[in-house]
């Protein structure tokens, strides 16, 4: 599926190969778009000769969803070098006047660079931009520029998006290193901190906590259903619990006001104003307005002034536009076995999973043209954390450029592990998704209550609230940049 078009040039290779001989067959690769900046592609390889006698081998290579360019731009001879890459033994050489050198882009490691004039008789001005146009050489005429860089171990450093002007002497030589530590990153690195501001705990046995959460500056708000009443007689109530946040004291408080209301489906919140859907009609019906002090029926609710939307099935998910006074359909992106999708302004994400334990399960994030409406698939993501009986992707959420995904466990017992929270976030400048981190619960002594831990979350302004059903609480982070 990561080879778009390929073709070999077999007719080259006809005849025989002697022994200690060789013959060259050119292979030409055109690969599907990748999502992950680096893959290893494997290529199985059979050769069949005329007496039906079957030589395989395999091999494999890398391929790179980008590509890191090094300008180099000289004021009167060109000037010769190598760049070392990364973690390999390949080496570039330079001989070079005025141009580029495309490399693969290989994330938070270092390219060597080592530059030198053609002779002994030359010596000249340089510039090199990385991902950067050289600068003008024109009036140059600081020759001790970056001074001394002679040697390796005084190597000066050139960043992405970083261009710098310098001189080689005559039988200079110059060293440079070239980090794309700064660069946007794919997988296994944290460059946020996750920031646990509290848990709060409801001591029921009659109620379930945290299916349904929202957050907000300065409040939260979840549910609390009761299945069954003091008599074991089932019920269909839910309350509304909403909590105050001090920014002094940096915790929450309860709002002593709370709402009970029956058939609840779930509710949505903004603007500290709640609208809560009833489960037998499912319409939205009340709404109420939250204070410091109280929660009071409104009857009001701010209307969404997102232009785009979305509905999703099985199928897939089908786009709208809702600039003008009628809602208009846009495209319909068919993906099989569609779970769950969240959009917010002009991204969207949806989960794919067919099941537990797949290792085909995975999310995709797309992107709307807001001129032309186009509609681009910018990556996939790959669950992380892949453990039996978890659940990935029942619940996702998109804010701004961070995604949340879900890996619940799917029931209690021993087998259901814990729940996990994904975290992902959206670089708009290269159109990569990178993952962050993963989110858990407290560790307690008995294990099987975090199974549902990231049942339900919701995130507003690097404030996350998430829901652990299993345990009734609700726990509050803070996302630090």
């Amino acid at each position: 599926e990561d080879i778009k078009e390929f073709t070999a040039n077999i007719a080259s290779a006809n005849g025989s190969v002697l022994p200690k001989s060789y013959k060259d067959i050119p292979l030409n690769f055109k690969f599907n778009p990748i999502y992950f900046n680096q893959k290893t592609i494997n290529i199985d390889v059979k050769i069949q000769d005329v007496n039906n006698n079957i030589w395989k081998d395999s091999f494999s290579f890398e391929i790179y969803k980008g590509s890191i360019d090094i300008n180099i731009a000289t004021k009167s001879s060109s000037i010769k070098g190598y760049i070392i890459m990364p973690n390999t033994n390949s080496i570039k050489n330079i001989d070079i006047e005025n141009g580029t050198i495309s490399l693969p882009l290989l994330k938070d490691k270092k390219y060597h660079l080592v530059l030198s004039n053609p002779s002994l008789e030359n010596e000249t001005a340089y510039s090199i931009g990385v991902n950067k146009a050289t600068e003008d050489l024109t009036s140059f005429s600081a020759t001790a520029s970056h001074e001394p860089n002679d040697k390796e171990s005084q190597s000066n450093d050139i960043a992405i998006d970083q261009s710098i002007i310098s001189y080689l002497h005559f039988g200079d030589l110059d060293y440079w290193t070239i980090s794309t530590a700064e660069y946007p990153t794919v997988a296994g690195e944290s460059i946020n901190k996750i920031e646990l501001i509290e848990k709060i705990s409801i001591d029921t046995r009659t109620h379930t906590v945290g299916t349904s959460v929202a957050i907000s500056d300065n409040y939260i708000v979840f549910n609390s259903n009761l299945y069954y009443d003091e008599n074991a007689n089932p019920t269909h109530t839910t309350n509304i619990l909403a909590y105050h946040y001090n920014n002094t004291t940096r915790n929450y408080s309860k709002i002593e006001d709370n709402i009970t209301v029956q058939d609840i489906t779930g509710f949505s919140y903004h603007d500290d104003n709640l609208k809560i859907k009833n489960n037998i009609f499912n319409v939205w019906s009340e709404t109420y307005t939250i204070s410091e002090n109280n929660i009071l029926q409104s009857g009001t609710y701010p209307e969404s002034s997102q232009k785009y939307s979305i509905s999703y099935d099985t199928s897939g998910v089908i786009v709208y536009d809702n600039s003008n006074e009628t809602t208009i359909q846009i495209q319909k992106i068919d993906v099989p076995n569609t779970r769950m999708a969240s959009i917010d302004g002009n991204k969207f994400v949806l989960t794919v999973t067919d099941g537990y334990k797949r290792d085909s399960d995975h999310a995709e994030v797309y992107t709307i043209n807001e001129t032309t409406n186009e509609i681009t698939k910018i990556g996939e993501i790959q669950q992380h954390h892949i453990e039996e009986f978890k659940l990935f992707g029942e619940q996702v959420l998109i804010k701004g450029d961070y995604i949340l995904i879900s890996n619940t466990g799917a029931s209690g017992g021993s087998l259901s592990g814990d729940g996990v929270l994904e975290l992902f976030k959206i670089n708009n400048d290269y159109n990569i998704v990178h993952y962050i981190q993963e989110i858990r619960g407290s560790q307690l002594l008995n294990q099987n209550n975090l199974y549902e831990f990231g049942i339900s979350f919701d995130l507003h302004n690097n404030k996350l609230i998430v829901g652990s059903r299993a345990e009734n609480s609700v726990y509050i982070y803070n996302i630090i940049e």
